[in-house]
């Protein structure tokens, strides 16, 4: 898969297949897309395209509205990657971006730039200023201009319409046990591990990993959580907190993650990544460090019990 991040001189000389959206998350819905994307191309004979933006358009369009995102530029082509498609057109998108018309959107990038012979988009996809552009006005104008449109009908799971919005949602609850179920994985958190107060090594007798995240990314519920972490490949069962370290009256929020058994030395500046298995309990203030202490140890233990009592094989 080629990933291309300009678009001034980019011009596709054969026609291509082309699935155009946010893909915030890579959910389910976004799988389904993505295959037939796949399909169609390959029964075509077109090379794959994805087009798709680094950043959330509403950031730039209203950014009251810009919903925390679920994955960065960087999580969202790892995830892409794995789909086997030829392209990831991946832009930033700007204030001139947002001003595009969508004939304007359908002339420069669909026909121009992206040559597409047929395009796939989800049922709810709009585009070009003030979100004019929406499936009927891109089947018409594809009718004129030699182009097919594929839509996609939403993906249900459990009387449920699939979307980044809903799976925001379930992480915001805590709710991160049912978040497989639309999103296809566990929800996770990647970023660099950094020095914090050192509580955990220093006064509990329990080191964990202090994870920077960017402020842009859904943040789960405060709270202790069962969670897995992949530490230079090799997974490892774990329990995070995120939250404000109330028995120590800290005011910034933390990410902080015990990683039972890693015992392979110190992982400042390195970058590790959190999945968030099932929501535990709140953040507690405890009286004493003590009490603390015996908390975080019941924590473990419940944590190790739950990943014996389950199918393991399939999340290690």
């Amino acid at each position: 898969m080629e990933v291309i991040r300009d678009i001034s001189n980019l011009k596709f000389s054969n026609r291509t297949g082309v699935a155009l959206g946010n893909f915030d998350g890579i959910h389910l819905g976004h799988a389904v897309l993505i295959n037939k994307l796949k399909n169609l191309s390959e029964l075509y004979g077109y090379k794959s395209v994805l087009f798709t933006f680094d950043d959330h358009t509403l950031k730039i369009i209203n950014p009251t509205r810009a919903p925390q995102l679920l994955t960065d530029a960087e999580k969202k082509i790892e995830l892409l990657s794995k789909y086997g498609i030829d392209f990831v057109v991946m832009i930033k998108f700007d204030k001139d971006f947002s001003l595009m018309t969508y004939e304007e959107f359908i002339d420069k990038i669909i026909i121009q730039t992206l040559n597409a012979g047929i395009i796939v988009v989800g049922y709810d996809y709009r585009f070009g200023r003030n979100g004019e552009g929406n499936t009927d006005k891109l089947r018409e104008i594809g009718k004129k201009c030699g182009f097919d449109v594929e839509i996609v009908s939403p993906v249900v799971v459990d009387g449920i319409k699939v979307s980044s919005s809903y799976i925001r949602e379930l992480i915001k609850k805590g709710m991160v046990d049912v978040i497989p179920k639309y999103l296809g994985r566990y929800y996770s958190l990647k970023g660099k591990v950094v020095r914090g107060m050192n509580y955990g090594a220093r006064l509990l007798g329990y080191p964990t990993a202090n994870i920077d995240i960017d402020e842009e990314l859904c943040i789960p519920r405060k709270g202790v959580y069962i969670t897995r972490t992949c530490v230079y490949g090799q997974y490892y069962m774990s329990v995070t907190n995120i939250g404000y370290n109330p028995t120590f009256s800290d005011k910034s929020l933390s990410i902080e993650t015990y990683i039972i058994d890693y015992e392979n030395g110190e992982l400042y500046d390195k970058i590790i990544e959190v999945e968030f298995i099932k929501y535990i309990r709140d953040e507690i203030k405890f009286s004493s460090v003590e009490q603390l202490r015996k908390r975080i140890n019941e924590d473990i233990v419940l944590a190790v019990d739950y990943f014996r009592g389950i199918d393991t094989v399939n999340i290690f």
